[in-house]
């Protein structure tokens, strides 16, 4: 079957999905690619008829193209989901009717075929949970801290129990043993012999309520979890709450609970802090960092406020990853879920654009090298479903930087005017998913002496932010733009702290983090530096330099340098003998492999 057929296939779906109310993880399977990759195909043909890269500015044609797509929707209002559920379907007969597909290399597709079946095989991994809605992530201090009682017994009137964790020899609840509980009753009992403290955690609607006499918790979208901080955003419209027991009880001794939406509620009980991670290594509920829940909220709202007209733009961080997951998110009417499937479809892109850079630049690299892009993608599933970060825009940002490294290694190879624009538009790319994305670009540019390629990005991005600026003002929202944009470059990362001793202190740490997950490549890529190398590994190590010094290390400050390490890697061992490449090759896809397994970054 033709890429044509598949795209034209895709965007047909995506409007009958809607039409037929489809499932939000199906809808989203389908949505992604029509909405994302078919439309700029056609539009991309103009710029190239090389097949791998038209698939890639299929995509970022497609992201771009969707920005005054979600504009018509906020101004549609209820209409938009059928209006860019239209709009895949017109697209999708124009791929129907277009010419001849290019014809992809069988290495491209046996690697893409290869990065396929990883980036499935770690969307199955229960750890990963690509279809694990929000409500199955929760924060509790108390769970860092540690704590230890003894668990109660369920009374037999619950219609469901169900163990987590460890039992003891007689097959009772162990000390680090959770227990779920569904109910239909109002006023549920637990039994004793128990010792606190334990926790009641209800999982519910928005407003559901768990009462134990006095004590209370409810269920709150926006929740006062640290004195003087006030509402931290949490949940959307079902949530997780928590209620403390200290009260022993006796044995035969009864416990009586209210629920105040029995029907809809599911009730944990956790008598320890392994409970909780018993809970958490199942994929039941996912205990996530303080922080990282309020980012995984914060992403979905700003889409959904998007949509809602709410707002026009995302200030407290560059928009574009939160225009396509506001198109995603009105034709799936969804949440998380559709969020996970948005990045595999960047995961693929990713890998596509790996591979096309691998055969432009190292096209003398063994057939090993074909597969480490798979290996990329793994290790970044890794990096963002493991503390729940699927909905950072950093994956965007990634593929911005992965592409620009290849396009700026590529001038002066012939046609560098195309290249210089290549490299611009792939700084936009950066620009719009992170700040600092036309610094890391200009740092390529200087490395590889195309002073052209940084003018053009200059450039670019300086219409955009022109554009912005005209924006703002006409909308009386540019103080605030400005205000955000300056807590986001300074306080935000290092809130006021800035001795040097401090700073430089830092860097060897996270070094340490980004050779731990891109599995060494960073060293084996340095054993040379051809051009190419210079490029992408010198620009990695500057901004990592940069990235070294904030106070705090998150898993997705690590994305582009995992891809702009592999990338070095490829580019280094096509300077090499067969062998060495291949043994390089080999001990860079087992490092990569033992993190995606093994490693974790908070």
């Amino acid at each position: 079957m033709s890429t044509r057929l598949i795209a034209g296939t895709l965007g047909l779906l995506t409007g009958l999905c809607w039409v037929g109310s489809a499932p939000e993880s199906w809808t989203a399977m389908v949505a992604v690619p029509g909405l994302l990759w078919a439309p700029g195909r056609r539009l991309a043909a103009r710029f190239t008829q090389e097949a791998e890269e038209r698939e890639i500015f299929g995509c970022l044609l497609s992201l771009l193209g969707v920005i005054p797509g979600v504009f018509m929707g906020a101004l549609l209002g209820a209409p938009a989901p059928g209006a860019l559920a239209g709009a895949a379907g017109v697209w999708a007969l124009g791929e129907v009717l277009g010419g001849p597909d290019p014809t992809w290399l069988p290495r491209a597709r046996f690697a893409v075929a290869i990065g396929v079946a990883v980036i499935g095989l770690s969307a199955l991994d229960p750890r990963n949970g690509v279809l694990r809605p929000l409500e199955q992530y929760w924060y509790l201090a108390a769970v860092e801290e540690g704590w230890q009682g003894e668990l109660p017994r369920a009374e037999t009137t619950w219609s469901s129990v169900r163990r987590f964790g460890e039992l003891e020899e007689d097959g009772g609840s162990g000390p680090n043993t959770a227990l779920r509980l569904v109910t239909r009753e109002v006023r549920p009992a637990l039994l004793g012999p128990a010792t606190g403290p334990y926790y009641l955690v209800l999982q519910a609607p928005a407003g559901a309520i768990v009462r134990v006499g006095e004590a209370e918790a409810r269920v709150r979208t926006d929740v006062v979890e640290q004195i003087g901080e006030g509402p931290v955003p949490r949940y959307l419209d079902v949530g997780v709450t928590s209620l403390r027991i200290d009260t022993p009880l006796n044995p035969g001794e009864k416990l009586d609970l209210y629920l105040s939406m029995p029907g809809r509620s599911v009730l944990y009980l956790l008598p320890s802090a392994e409970a909780a991670w018993a809970l958490h290594g199942e994929g039941e509920l996912r205990h996530v960092h303080y922080y990282q829940l309020l980012n995984m909220v914060e992403q979905l709202r700003w889409a959904r406020e998007l949509l809602a007209g709410h707002r026009w733009v995302t200030d407290v961080q560059p928009p574009l990853w939160s225009w396509p997951l506001a198109a995603v998110l009105a034709i799936t009417q969804g949440g998380l879920p559709s969020a996970s499937v948005l990045l595999l479809g960047v995961l693929m892109l990713l890998v596509v654009t790996c591979l096309l850079a691998i055969r432009k630049l190292a096209p003398t690299a063994p057939s090993l090298t074909w597969v480490l892009p798979a290996a990329a993608a793994l290790v970044h599933a890794r990096l963002l479903f493991e503390p729940g970060s699927q909905g950072m825009p950093d994956s965007l940002y990634a593929f911005g930087l992965l592409g620009a490294a290849m396009s700026v290694s590529l001038t002066g190879t012939g046609g560098d005017l195309a290249q210089e624009r290549r490299v611009a538009l792939y700084a936009l790319v950066a620009q719009l998913s992170r700040y600092p994305g036309l610094f890391v670009v200009m740092l390529m540019a200087l490395l590889g002496g195309r002073p052209q390629a940084l003018l053009r990005s200059l450039g670019l991005v300086g219409a955009a932010a022109l554009a912005f600026g005209i924006a703002g003002a006409l909308t009386g929202e540019l103080s605030g733009w400005v205000d955000t944009v300056g807590w986001e470059v300074g306080p935000e990362h290092w809130h006021g702290d800035y001795d040097p001793v401090r700073l430089i202190g830092r860097i060897p740490t996270f070094f340490g983090l980004w050779l731990l997950a891109a599995g060494g490549a960073p060293l084996l890529a340095a054993l040379r530096w051809p051009r190419a190398t210079r490029i992408s590994l010198g620009a990695a190590l500057l901004y990592a330099l940069v990235l070294g010094t904030i106070d705090h290390s998150p898993s997705h400050y690590l994305l582009p340098l995992v891809w702009l390490s592999v990338l070095a890697l490829a580019t280094t061992v096509s300077t090499l003998r067969p062998l060495a490449a291949n043994l390089l090759c080999g001990l860079g896809l087992l490092g990569l492999w033992m993190f995606s397994v093994y490693g974790t970054v908070s």
